[in-house]
């Protein structure tokens, strides 16, 4: 599943929110991850891999592409 949020602490809330009906977050996307500041605390904070579409589309797409088919 990927989440986008506005902050890290949106983030956080999504990811503790969404994991009471049972749905993990692979990775965390949107303005949290605009700087190395919000991609540290979501990455060691929360263990959840966060990763900017904008500066790196590609990465997020073979994130996605590979958490989906299982292609690399």
């Amino acid at each position: 599943q990927v989440c986008c949020a506005n902050d890290p602490v949106a983030a956080w809330g999504a990811v503790e929110q969404l994991r009471k009906y049972g749905i993990t977050i692979d990775v965390i996307s949107g303005p949290a991850t605009d700087n190395q500041v919000g991609v540290s605390f979501i990455e060691s904070s929360m263990g959840i891999k966060a990763i900017n579409a904008r500066t790196s589309g590609q990465a997020l797409g073979e994130f996605v592409r590979e958490r989906v088919w299982g292609v690399a």
